[in-house]
């Protein structure tokens, strides 16, 4: 598995219920959602004080996770 595989698959599994915190940035380890933050940076500086030199993930929440999709063949009909 590679880093923050599990924590990417946990916020996927519970965007449903994050998106009551649309917007703020959460921190998740391992399977643990571990709080919600305003901005990028307290959810980062929670992160690095609780697990130092740890993976840990802090995502903003939205409601897509802004992926395009385009098709295979871009060329004209």
């Amino acid at each position: 598995m590679a880093a923050l595989d599990r924590e990417i698959a946990t916020y996927q599994a519970h965007l449903g219920a994050l998106l009551d915190h649309a917007n703020e940035y959460v921190l998740i380890k391992d399977s643990s959602i571990l709080g919600f933050y305003p901005t990028k940076h307290e959810a980062l500086k929670a992160g690095y004080l609780r697990f130092l030199d740890e993976a840990f993930l802090v995502r903003q929440i939205k409601p897509t996770d802004g992926t395009k999709q385009l098709s295979r063949s871009l060329l004209p009909g």
